[in-house]
């Protein structure tokens, strides 16, 4: 019993990595594709933490629908 135990423990951290890895994938790509509209709504006064919210927000979004498919 306990090596079942342990493996399917196994199984549940290693998809845990990969969709930490594949969540940080697409926010890095979704990052790189917005940064010429994020640097505009910097310079009209968007501060630091509201683009940092949004993008947390975002993120929140993708786990969220990824954890639902998954």
């Amino acid at each position: 019993m306990q090596l079942i135990r342990y493996t399917t423990l196994l199984a549940a951290t290693a998809a845990l990595a990969v969709s930490a890895f594949l969540t940080y994938n697409a926010v890095s790509v979704s990052i790189a594709q917005r940064r010429p509209m994020l640097s505009m709504l910097r310079a009209l006064g968007a501060s630091r933490g509201q683009l940092l919210l949004g993008l947390l927000v975002e993120t929140a979004g993708v786990a969220i629908v990824g954890a639902a498919i998954g």
